[in-house]
């Protein structure tokens, strides 16, 4: 009996610990749903910004392509079509988000999804603190001062950026637990909750999140003994198998950076790079969180007043114990996350950053504060929890005269950097706003804190938990005091996103037949902000939300043709200015990407009404018709006889770049080249434009020998390859036919097209090199010959074809057979051989179909996808599948067999080990150099 007895009482300790540690967790767990309330009962949700105007809209296409069956790989609303798993924002592959996708509607998912993701983020740090032994009360306080935070709280309109936030700590808990078990499952824990980390959201963020997490085992492992280190190296080994899981998604977004092909607005410059960055007297807003005046995004990482002196406090007596190297750890990162987070103010530092490959496309600087908070939040957990521990062991640490010199140096160096590093648009001045708000609250806040962490640190068991709530209680109201002024902005009805926007129904009721088309709404960028104007304008990508395609978007990303095609007219995060309309390439080029209608504000809209149709307008917009735009999908053939000359006018052109190819006779004869080059041209018809040149059969001479171009010869003198501006693709020339290349010569002729307008010119002169050097054909005369038929297009391999001016013949060439984004098939009759045009951007991983065998898909215009198709009648399909996602989902389905392996794998201690590998064990037996120096026992 008396045993028994001896037994609970041993026992009763163990389970009010694990009763204490059930209810903070659930208090962690459940905090963001009582602070949220009404958008946990979907009674309101968030608009307004990038929460509307970019994450809504990109859910709802998600949303829509899983349900009806679809991998959501291609987005055909932006930028005239763009891919959409491989850019990564929507994360498309990232479980959570199919989950509550096929399982709500896409606008109360989009508040559940942030609240899910805080929820997890304040568990990851409540089980990562407890992973190493804390108090359970020290854990909530640290995952409360993560998940309600002020970088969380600013970044609540960036429900990707949310998604990210979980997965370092989880990822982290998981390599404790393994260290300290040698449990299996615990390994496998780590690699999915790594996958999860790099599949849930923004690449700048998730790369931030990795580098912290993978120099955990590192950094652990050093000055560890052997048997230690070697189980932080196996957890690197799992970390790299997560990576492996994540591959479905990784690869495809590995092979579009690397290609090149997308632009971010980072790498356009190094001050669009260096933008937003922290600047050193923001530090302030640690403790005034109200100093820094304009909109709080992308600057905050306020932690809470109380949570903030207990990271302090565990800052100041780093010494060697239970917690040392874990502590170490996040101080490091600490220092280094606030000098990341500076930018443009740590110049040298900021400088080779921007000449790092990856690095650099990555702007604002300041998003480094996510582990900033993610580290002050782990500080004050520990801050706290040496405050809960036994009294011998907690003691507050005596001030040294070295530690006061420290701080005094430190304090100085921030003061001198933040008063010469100069204020600019994106990092306003700090002043402190002398009301109780702004200075008394933070003041009283500290004053408190101070009170209980020294009543904590004093009492007795009972008194010392019920400061302890308090405390906690305090953190809680002080941070959702704070955050209430960021996220109580943007709560509005759930009717935004339910009720269609006026232009959005215009345009549907309008447009007849199932042809796709797109819109291109102006200024739609630059009213991002006022939502119900961005709505309906169809801007940003509003458009997205309710079926209808456009040529611009709201996008880091984009496709860096279509910035180089429409002459940096459009760029990323853009604003696109009405008057462009003006230059007949942009018109043009909306007519080959076949935008049929334009939305434009009411008092903007002069240029329009100059160029299109004005078919309706709503209170603030006015929509034109463009009907010249082509259907997705139209013909293109050879070009006929030109007619004769008009007229006669001067300029100069300049050579930019050359083509080969090969030309059929049109007698029937046998087949010759034909040389293409791209001309910059100057004089009163053409300023400004890009025209195409056309030699073949006549008065120069294309000189070649060996199989490869030598240069041409015209009527002012040669003109050599090595002189040209700039070389083109095809330098080898594989279709001069071999008894010409003997010969040396070619004799060939001058010819000239404007795309525009069909025209054809003839130039004469002789060559001269203008004042930069570059070769230019010295003009005496061009002679103006009639528009051909239509206007020119080029595809890749330099040869001409006519499109017909008229979009309405196309339907009786091309018959519609299905359309859905990411594939687009059709019933063609060609009278000759021709081209079918694709109207969507040409990007690697589309695939072309012609009577059920795969054929190459061509680069038309520079831009748009075809396909050769011969005479007569044909089906025809265009299908979105990259390679890069089946070999991402076959290193994932391998990459989960290694995850089974390892969680199955038996795993067995080694005698002794178990003591030197708990990361809450006793004091290793080797001590960092550092920390080389006799011990005191208290």
């Amino acid at each position: 009996m008396t045993e028994v007895k001896a037994m609970r009482i041993s026992a009763s300790p163990r389970t009010s610990v694990s009763s204490l540690a059930l209810a903070c967790a659930l208090a962690a767990t459940l905090l963001p749903w009582v602070v949220f309330w009404r958008i946990a009962l979907g009674h309101q949700t968030w608009a307004g910004g990038d929460i509307s105007a970019y994450h809504y809209p990109l859910m709802a296409v998600s949303t829509a392509q899983w349900r009806h069956g679809r991998m959501p790989l291609w987005n055909p609303y932006l930028y005239g079509g763009t891919p959409l798993a491989a850019a990564q924002q929507a994360s498309v592959f990232y479980p959570l988000n199919v989950l509550l996708w096929l399982l709500l509607p896409p606008w109360l998912m989009l508040g559940h999804s942030v609240l899910v993701h805080l929820s997890l983020a304040g568990l990851s740090i409540f089980m990562l603190l407890r992973s190493v032994k804390s108090h359970p009360l020290a854990a909530l306080l640290g995952g409360i001062a993560f998940e309600l935070s002020g970088f969380a709280m600013s970044h609540i309109g960036h429900v990707n950026i949310i998604r990210v936030l979980p997965w370092a700590g989880f990822t982290l808990w998981g390599l404790n637990r393994w260290a300290d078990t040698r449990k299996g499952r615990y390994l496998s824990a780590v690699s999915f909750t790594m996958a999860l980390l790099l599949l849930s959201g923004y690449p700048q963020v998730i790369l931030y999140s990795s580098l912290l997490v993978f120099s955990y085992p590192l950094f652990m492992a050093i000055e560890a003994d052997s048997g230690k280190a070697r189980l932080f190296l196996t957890g690197l080994l799992a970390l790299f198998v997560g990576v492996g899981l994540s591959g479905i998604q990784t690869v495809p977004t590995a092979h579009m950076w690397f290609t090149q092909e997308y632009l971010r607005p980072g790498e356009v410059s190094y001050e669009a790079f260096a933008r937003f960055s922290f600047h050193p007297a923001y530090l302030a807003t640690l403790l005034f969180p109200r100093a820094r005046s304009g909109t709080f995004a992308e600057m905050v990482t306020y932690i809470g007043a109380a949570p903030l002196l207990l990271a302090i406090y565990a800052l100041w007596g780093l010494r060697m114990d239970r917690h040392s190297r874990f502590r170490w750890f996040f101080a490091v990162w600490l220092v280094l996350a606030l000098v990341l987070s500076m930018g443009r103010f740590v110049p040298s530092l900021s400088r080779f950053l921007f000449s790092v490959p990856i690095y650099k496309g990555l702007a604002v600087p300041s998003r480094h504060l996510l582990e900033c908070g993610l580290c002050l939040a782990v500080l004050a957990g520990l801050g706290l929890d040496r405050l809960l521990r036994k009294p011998q062991i907690v003691t507050f640490p005596s001030l040294t005269w070295r530690k006061v010199a420290l701080f005094v140096l430190l304090s100085c160096g921030w003061a001198l950097l933040a008063i010469a590093s100069p204020y600019s648009v994106d990092t306003p001045p700090v002043g402190i706003d002398p009301s109780l708000k702004g200075l008394g609250q933070p003041l009283l806040l500290l004053l408190a804190g101070l009170v209980l962490l020294v009543g904590v640190g004093r009492a007795k068991t009972p008194v010392k938990y019920a400061l302890t709530l308090l405390l906690v209680l305090i953190a809680v109201v002080d941070l959702a005091d704070f955050g209430a002024v960021i996220y109580c902005r943007g709560l509005t009805s759930p009717q935004f996103y339910t009720d269609l926007p006026p232009t959005a129904t215009l345009i549907q009721q309008r447009q007849d037949g199932n042809w796709p088309f797109r819109v291109i709404a102006f200024e739609a960028q630059g009213n991002v902000m006022d939502a119900a104007l961005a709505k309906d304008l169809l801007g940003a990508n509003y458009n997205m939300a309710y079926d209808i395609e456009s040529v611009v978007g709201l996008d880091g990303l984009m496709l860096r043709q279509v910035n180089q095609v429409s002459g940096e007219a459009i760029v990323p995060w853009g604003y696109i200015s009405p008057d462009i309309v003006e230059r007949p390439q942009f018109r043009n080029l909306l007519d080959l990407w076949g935008v049929r209608y334009l939305l434009v504000r009411l008092e903007n809209a002069t240029p329009l009404a100059q160029n299109y149709t004005h078919i309706a307008s709503t209170e603030s917009v006015s929509i034109f018709e463009n009907e010249q735009a082509r259907l997705r999908l139209f013909p293109i053939m050879a070009p006929e006889e030109v007619s004769t000359v008009s007229q006669t006018f001067g300029g100069q052109i300049t050579l930019m770049d050359y083509f080969l190819g090969e030309v059929q006779s049109t007698d029937g004869g046998s087949p010759g080249i034909a040389l293409f080059t791209w001309w910059s041209c100057r004089n009163p018809v053409a300023e400004d434009y890009t025209l195409y040149m056309h030699y073949v059969d006549g008065s120069g001479d294309l000189l070649a020998q060996d199989d490869h171009l030598l240069g041409l010869r015209l009527p002012g003198g040669t003109l050599p390859t090595s002189q040209w501006a700039c070389p083109g693709y095809y330098r080898d020339v594989s279709y001069v036919p071999s008894e010409l290349a003997e010969s040396g010569e070619l004799h060939v002729a001058l010819g000239l097209w404007i795309p525009e307008t069909g025209q054809r010119l003839v130039p004469s002169g002789g060559l001269r090199v203008d004042q930069f050097g570059r070769t230019c054909l010295e003009v005496g005369g061009l002679e103006q010959v009639e528009p051909m038929a239509g206007a020119v297009l080029m595809d890749e391999w330099g040869r001409m074809w006519i499109d017909s001016p008229e979009p309405s013949s196309y339907l009786e060439t091309v018959r519609l057979l299905h359309y859905e984004g990411d594939r687009i098939g059709a019933d063609v009759i060609f009278e000759r051989d021709g081209i079918l045009v694709h109207g969507t951007n040409y990007v690697s991983g589309w695939k072309a179909i012609v009577d059920d065998m795969q054929v190459p898909v061509l680069r038309v215009a520079g831009f748009l996808q075809g396909v050769l198709v011969p005479q007569g009648r044909h089906r025809v399909e265009f299908r979105y599948e990259p390679d890069s996602v089946k070999w991402g989902a076959a290193i994932s389905a391998i990459s989960l067999g290694v995850t089974a392996m390892l969680c199955l794998w038996p795993w067995r201690k080694r005698p002794g080990l178990a003591s030197s590998a708990s990361l809450s064990g006793t004091r290793s037996r080797r001590l960092p150099w550092w920390k080389r120096r006799k011990i005191r026992t208290v």
